[in-house]
This record gives structure tokens, C-alpha cells and sequence, in this order.
């Protein structure tokens, strides 16, 4: 006698749901029993990993509820592996999937098979509504499908379904769910997108309604949101099949109307990306509004009593029940952002990813200029990234290779909330290839970094951080990021670089680095070809240059007593953007000092005018302007601060100030120079040798060819 396999299998999964597989199985029996005869149907417990007390209960009802159940263990500790071995093991046309803490209304099950077996197209079949209980009192009004390329926009910022489904067994075979290795989570979603990508249609079953036990924090989906889990790369979300489609966002959004009143007050919830909390669960509620129950609906939910006590439509839960619809503004959002993103972009796939504040002016920006042409340089087939993340323009970006691309993120994310920047990273960088990440002064590209330590273990992606100097503010706290950020990314950095030895250094002596896993970049500085003419110094009077941004730190404030104090000898002049703390300094200056405006980089100013370079910041790396005025043999006098005495050595290549907050320790030197001005030349010419051959292009090119064979290998 052949044996007729079963129209269908259900799978119920569970690792530590206890006694509460009792209540999942006799909702699945009931709705079993309520199959029309002809059709058979088995049922399968799949325990993963098991808890003493999930043990215990399957020990205990094996006889009983259990005894027609199929149970298979295995100790794979993913729920992903854990459907994909019971889905191996069922024998039935059509799988149910489900929990082993939720519930399934009676007509679950006939309803999806009934439409299945009327359908010839692979369909996958989800309730047309979820409820909510135990640590949430709400309602999920699902959305069906819309059209392939709103569907593919909408499922950037997180799954539209949740993981109860009815499908084609050979179809979950051909599409098995992806495990979630460290790092990594979401296994519907992953699904989910492949079967988009392919061309499967996702139905709602009407007048179907799972119920979802919401843990107030044992919860696979709060472990994966607390761990910053990431979305696998998938062909979905690929920029090769983003570019393809339409962005179904641009004008009137697309998005189907909220099937509840629409004139009642909406909620809207926002909470941030990483925080292991239980109210992460309704992180999606953003159309939340009242909700009248239909009659099918609170059948279903009574009958849910006789399984789970705690739900019941009450008279009070009647009156304040909350529904939502899984498609939020943030959906639209995402997809949106992606959208535009990766239209904007030069290639399909990225090796090397920089996150930096902007590309503007100073030293930071420059130093990511050439680190990022250096790399683009070193190996053609590399491509690089620069994601700018401040709101900013960015005229420097013009002296990237034209093979270096350019995102100016800050400026398109700016009416975005913090998720849906996160999330949009997230799948840049994953569906990008990246295996290189490197950080430069960038607030969100550390924190993304601190926040996705997981991913970044578990992918083995390279971080490469950067820092250039401790500040100190007025009481003489030291901060900044070299304090702020990089001790925290410390663990999962493969390389840390500055320009300066001097960082370098404090990070071995204040937190104990490791000197093997730390690097200085002297910036590159390019020669003229010809050796400049030596610089006519006019002392009557001595004309010095000040230029550098008007901020706290750069102590334009001392200028006003320096120049009294050379008053009749020497006149100084002053560039540099005003920063608000420091406007009133240029109000009050003495005759023979003059704020002369802003400038753009060094070569912008009219050095030949001057003859000396006055520098009095508080604390710094080794500033370009130092460099730069090295280069023009134009005599400096610095602050003796961070890493500038590695360039500026006191009476060799030009004088330093060891009292920083003294103006009389400048303006004494300045006068010795009116004194003196013969020894100009020597330490002119002393700086700039040092330049040709510490801080040249081909050193520099070696150290960075250093730099990524050490990376990479």
C-alpha cells in the first residue's frame, strides 16, 4: 500500500520556550483538525539548543500531547539552520511555520492551503494581521504585495512580514533560509529579499491572524536589534539591481493608505538603532492609531482564550487598542535614501571605504586626500569611497583621483533619523564588498563602528582608524577623539595611524597600545622642482602672518597682546574663518594687528608679503600650514604642541614657543628676530631639507604600500 505523503507540514521551532509549547500545539492541533478531510498533515518539533525546561516539558509530554508530534534535536543555536534541517525533514507538499510561543487563528492553515492549491505560480502566504501580547497590546494590519520595485525599496529599512508562512516545500528547499553567523541576523528578511529578487509573490490571506508573544527580552529579534545584526548581502539590495528600478518615491508616494481611520491622532515612536531594551520590539510603530476590532477578528481572539489566558479582547483593550501598519514613513525614507545613494555612485563594488566629517580645508582633509589617492594609486582594481558624514559642502573633494568616489551622506541623510542613516550604511558597505574601513574624525563613522563590532568580527572587515592630536580645553582636560573614540574601537582596529609620533606615543602611554599596531603617515608634501629663491626678510617693520581657523584653540585671542608688545617693530596679519566663540576677539585689535578675512588652503594666501609665519595653537598634530610654509621657505615661530616639534626643531628649522600661553614668550623671539634677521635663511633652508626628506611624496608612498600589505596580509 502506497502511503499518500501530507498535504502539509507544520514546523514549530523551539530553544527555550518551555511550558509555553504546550499552548503553541494546541493551537496548531485545532487548526489541523479544521482541515478539510481529504487532506493529511504532520506536525514537527524542531529543538535547537534546548533549555532545561524545554527539555523538561518534551520529556514530560511525550506520551501526551506529544505522541503524533515528529521531534528532532540538534544543537545548532540558529533559527535559521533550525528551519532549514525541519523543512529536510518534512514530508509534506506545503510547510507552516511557527514559533514555539505564538499562536495561529483556526483558519490559518485551510485558508493558505486552500488558496495555494487554487494558485499554480509559487506564492508564499502570510496572515493578513498580527497581534501583539504579553510585553506589547497592539495590531499589525499587514499590506500585500504593491509592485516589484516598491517592494524592493520598502524592504531597505526592515522586514514588511514576519516569520509565519505557509510556502511550497520545494521552493523553502531551492531557498533556504541563510544562517545567522556572528555578525549577521534577520533570517526572514534575508529570505524574504531573495524571494522578491526572484519574482515570488507574497499573498495576505484574509481574515487571518497569528498571534505573536512579545518577550520583554529573551527574544532572538532583540538579541539581533541589541547587536546591531546586519542584512546579508543579497541580490535584491545589490547596486547592480537597485539601479535598475524606478525610484517609486519621487513625487507622491506610492504607499498604500492606512486601513484605519485616518483622522485619529498618530503616535509617532523613535528610538535608536542599538539599545538592548524591550521597547525595541515596536520600534516600527510610526502610523500607530486606534483601532476598531471586526467581528472576525475578536472570534478569533476569544477563541485564543481557551489556549493563552492572556489574550482576550477586553473592554478596555477594545478602547485603547493601538494597530499599526508594518509600512511606515521610514520605509519610504530608506528606500528612498538608498536609492538615491547608490544611483549616485561610480561602481557596483568598493574595497576601501572612508567616513570623514567633510572635505573642506586643514590638515585631517588633506590627509584623506592623499591617503585615498595613495590607495586608489597602489592597485588600480582597488576602488575606494570617501562617505562625507556632516552636513557640509566640500569643495576639496576636486583633488580626489578621478577614480575615487565621493558620497556626500551628511547632506542627503540630514531629514533622516538615526536608524535609517544606520541602516542605509549598513547595506552600503554589505552589498558594496567592502573589506576596509577607515575612519578619520568622523563622529558617526566611529560610533558605527563601536556599535557593529559583531558584523565587523564576524565579515573579518579591516578598520583602520585615525587620529591626529589631543585637544585640552581651558581647565586643562585633555579630549578629543583621540580619547574619545579610539580607545573604544581600540579592540576590533587592525591599524591606528596619525601623522605624528607624538600621538602615537601617548596612546602607548596613557592606554597602553600596542606599538605593533600603530603607524605615522608623514604627510606628503610636494617640492617645487626648482629650489625657491631665498626670501628677502624687511624688518622696518617685520611683517608676520597668522593663518589658521579663529577658534578657542588656536588662541587668536593672544595675538591682541602680542601685538602690543612688538608695537613699532612688527605688524601681523590675520586670515581665517571666524568661529562664534572667538568673534569678539577681532574686534578690539591693536593698530598693528589686521584681520585680513578668510582663505582656502595655504596657497591662497599672499605669502610673499611676509616674511615670517606665526603659529600659536594649543595643541595640534603637525599642521599643513607648517608644512606649507616650509615648502615657501617662510621662517615659522610655533606653539611647541602635539607633533610640530617633529618638523619644527627650536633654533634648527624655526623657533618654539614653550610657554603657550604667554605672549610675552612670542613676542620676545620676535623681537630677537627684528635683532637678527641673518639667521632666517639657515633655518629656512634647515626646514626645508627636512621637508624633501622626511615628509616627501615617495616616502610617503612607501609607508602607505607598508601600511596595506601589513592590512592585508
Amino acid at each position: 500500500m502506497t502511503l499518500v505523503p501530507p498535504i502539509l507540514s507544520v514546523i514549530i521551532t523551539t530553544h527555550a520556550e518551555g511550558i509555553l509549547i504546550h499552548r503553541t500545539l494546541r493551537s496548531v492541533q485545532l487548526a489541523v483538525s479544521l482541515m478539510p478531510e481529504r487532506y493529511t498533515c504532520e506536525i514537527l518539533l524542531h529543538v535547537d539548543k534546548a533549555t532545561p525546561e524545554t527539555t523538561e516539558y518534551i520529556r514530560i509530554n511525550k506520551r501526551g500531547i506529544l505522541k503524533d508530534v515528529k521531534i528532532f534535536e540538534n544543537s545548532f543555536g540558529d533559527l535559521g539552520s533550525s528551519r532549514n534541517f525541519a523543512i529536510q525533514q518534512a514530508e509534506g507538499k506545503y510547510i507552516a511555520t511557527i514559533d514555539a510561543d505564538d499562536l495561529m487563528s483556526t483558519n490559518w492553515l485551510k485558508e493558505s492551503i486552500a488558496y495555494l492549491e487554487s494558485h499554480e505560480e509559487p506564492t508564499i502566504a502570510h496572515s493578513s494581521t498580527t497581534v501583539e501580547f504579553e510585553g506589547a497590546d497592539s495590531i499589525i494590519m499587514k499590506s500585500g504585495e504593491i509592485n516589484r520595485d516598491t517592494d524592493t525599496l520598502l524592504s531597505v529599512f526592515s522586514n514588511r512580514w514576519n516569520s509565519v508562512v505557509v510556502a511550497p516545500r520545494w521552493l523553502l528547499l531551492e531557498e533556504p533560509y541563510t544562517p545567522n553567523t556572528k555578525g549577521f541576523g534577520y533570517e526572514d528578511w534575508q529570505l524574504n529579499c531573495r524571494l522578491i529578487a526572484r519574482g515570488i509573490r507574497n499573498v495576505i490571506i484574509p481574515e487571518t491572524v497569528i498571534f505573536v508573544r512579545r518577550k520583554q527580552g529573551n527574544s532572538e529579534w532583540l538579541r539581533q536589534i541589541q547587536n546591531a545584526a546586519v542584512l546579508r548581502a543579497n541580490p535584491l539590495l545589490s547596486f547592480s539591481s537597485i539601479r535598475t528600478i524606478s525610484n517609486v518615491f519621487e513625487g507622491e508616494s506610492q504607499l498604500p493608505q492606512n486601513k484605519v481611520k485616518k483622522n485619529l491622532k498618530q503616535v509617532i515612536k523613535k528610538i535608536p538603532v542599538v539599545r538592548g531594551v524591550a521597547h525595541q520590539a515596536k520600534k516600527l510603530l510610526t502610523k500607530k492609531v486606534r483601532f476598531d476590532i471586526p467581528a472576525w477578528l475578536e472570534n478569533e481572539w476569544e477563541s485564543m482564550h481557551v489556549f493563552e489566558r492572556q489574550i482576550f479582547p477586553t473592554a478596555h483593550l477594545r478602547k485603547t487598542l493601538m494597530s499599526y501598519d508594518p509600512i511606515s514613513e521610514d520605509h519610504r525614507k530608506a528606500g528612498d535614501l538608498y536609492k538615491t545613494i547608490v544611483d549616485g555612485l561610480l561602481f557596483d563594488n568598493y574595497d576601501y571605504i572612508f567616513f570623514v566629517p567633510w572635505l573642506i580645508k586643514g590638515g585631517a582633509d588633506k590627509f584623506t586626500i592623499e591617503y585615498a589617492n595613495a590607495i586608489a594609486a597602489h592597485n588600480s582594481f582597488k576602488k575606494v569611497l570617501i562617505i562625507a558624514t556632516v552636513i557640509s559642502d566640500s569643495p576639496w573633494k576636486n583633488q580626489l583621483d578621478s577614480t575615487v568616489d565621493f558620497l556626500d551622506f551628511g547632506t542627503l541623510s540630514q531629514h533622516v533619523t538615526p536608524q535609517i542613516k544606520s541602516r542605509v550604511i549598513e547595506h552600503l558597505i554589505e552589498n558594496s564588498g567592502a573589506t576596509h574601513l577607515h575612519i578619520i574624525n568622523s563622529d558617526f563613522g566611529f560610533k558605527f563602528v563601536e556599535h557593529h563590532k559583531a558584523y565587523i568580527t564576524g565579515k573579518g572587515i579591516k578598520v583602520i582608524a585615525s587620529s591626529f592630536s589631543q585637544s585640552v580645553d581651558k581647565d586643562g582636560r585633555r579630549y578629543g577623539y583621540s580619547h574619545t573614540h579610539i580607545p573604544f574601537i581600540y579592540d576590533v582596529a587592525s591599524l591606528i595611524t596619525s601623522d605624528n609620533q607624538a600621538v602615537i606615543s601617548m596612546w602607548q602611554k596613557d592606554y597602553g597600545f600596542d606599538k605593533d599596531k600603530m603607524t605615522v603617515h608623514r604627510m606628503p608634501v610636494n617640492l617645487p622642482a626648482a629650489i625657491p629663491l631665498t626670501r628677502k626678510i624687511q624688518t622696518k617693520p617685520l611683517r608676520i602672518l597668522w593663518a589658521a581657523r579663529i577658534a578657542p584653540e588656536k588662541q587668536p585671542e593672544i595675538i591682541t597682546e602680542i601685538g602690543k608688545r612688538i608695537s613699532g617693530i612688527a605688524t601681523i596679519d590675520m586670515f581665517g574663518s571666524i568661529e562664534q566663540e572667538s568673534e569678539e576677539t577681532i574686534k578690539n585689535l591693536p593698530e598693528n594687528v589686521s584681520y585680513k578675512g578668510s582663505f582656502n588652503g595655504f596657497d591662497s594666501l599672499p605669502t610673499d608679503d611676509y616674511d615670517v609665519y606665526l603659529y600659536t595653537s594649543l595643541f595640534d598634530g603637525v599642521p599643513n600650514t607648517l608644512l606649507d610654509a616650509g615648502r615657501l621657505k617662510l621662517p615659522i615661530v610655533a606653539s611647541n604642541v602635539g607633533g610640530i616639534s617633529e618638523f619644527v626643531i627650536n633654533e634648527e628649522t624655526g623657533y618654539l614657543v614653550d610657554d603657550l600661553l604667554n605672549p610675552e614668550a612670542y613676542a620676545t623671539i620676535i623681537k630677537n628676530i627684528v635683532k637678527n634677521p641673518d639667521v632666517l635663511e639657515e633655518l629656512s633652508n634647515n626646514a626645508y631639507n627636512k621637508l624633501s626628506q622626511d615628509f616627501s611624496s615617495a616616502r610617503y608612498k612607501k609607508s602607505v604600500e607598508k601600511m596595506l600589505h601589513f592590512i592585508d596580509y
